[in-house]
């Protein structure tokens, strides 16, 4: 890439995240590092860096992405009379919610990269995600049983006079197939 930009800067200037730069390039790159799913730990990008946690939405690879899920359960709590507090009831666990925040670069405007993300989340289907975040959190995933996302919002940030990058953040759901069972009763 003709461009030089320093990925560390543009997240701290663009997505408001401040982190150090990840030091991928002084690991054993012939040995890989993965979950027990098999989502790889790290990887070399076009540009040759280095980066942590790659994320990928169906076959689009997001490099340099950071990625957070934020879980929630449905609770009752019942007042009783004459004590203090209330009697919780755990009533069920609700979908995570996951953001994807990056940066798309190429050696002019990334269009082809703005393009395939902006195709993923018109999709009217949910999209299978890979990371080593969302299989440790997620749990045991297998070929007839992926990690599925419905991709819910996503925001094109400006990155002021930089031409050659397009910061964006992404937020999606978990999506989880389930059976539905119809118990017909004969009219009497």
């Amino acid at each position: 890439m003709r461009n030089k930009y320093n990925i560390e800067q543009v997240f701290a200037d663009v997505l408001r995240i401040k982190g150090l730069v990840y030091p991928g390039f002084l690991l054993d790159k012939a040995k890989g590092l993965y979950t027990p799913d098999g989502a790889p730990l790290r990887k070399a990008g076009a540009d040759g860096r280095w980066y942590f946690m790659p994320v990928w939405l169906d076959d689009v690879e997001i490099p340099h992405a950071v990625v957070s899920m934020t879980g929630q359960k449905t609770i009752v709590e019942t007042p009783l009379i004459g004590r203090q507090g209330t009697v919780k009831e755990l009533i069920s666990m609700q979908d995570y919610t996951i953001t994807i925040a990056g940066v798309l670069v190429g050696d002019d405007y990334p269009a082809d990269a703005v393009k395939a993300l902006t195709a993923l989340y018109k999709r009217a289907e949910s999209v299978e995600i890979v990371s080593a975040l969302t299989d440790s959190v997620l749990g045991q995933k297998d070929v007839n049983n992926p990690h599925m996302v419905v991709l819910t919002n996503i925001t094109w940030s400006e990155v002021g006079a930089v031409e050659n990058m397009q910061a964006f953040r992404l937020t999606a759901k978990t999506d989880r197939p389930f059976n539905l069972y119809l118990n017909m009763q004969p009219n009497k």
